[in-house]
């Protein structure tokens, strides 16, 4: 479920991301959302100690976004 849950905020982070960066002034927005899902992620896994493979692939999701948008 956690790991479920992980998935879907990285996934969402990184569509409204690259949504984003091509619209102009919301471009700041979809990065203010791909943080907030980072930080969500960041937070469930330090509260549950859990990094297993769907965490370690969001991980990469938000990477390749961030990367993509600086």
């Amino acid at each position: 479920m956690k790991n479920s849950l992980l998935s879907a905020i990285a996934v969402i982070g990184l569509g409204v991301g690259l949504v984003a960066c091509h619209q102009g002034p919301t471009a700041s927005a979809g990065e203010s959302v791909d943080h907030a899902a980072s930080q969500a992620t960041n937070a469930v896994r330090n509260a549950t100690g859990v990094s297993g493979p769907a965490e370690k692939a969001g991980q990469k999701v938000d990477n390749a976004a961030y990367n993509a948008t600086h």
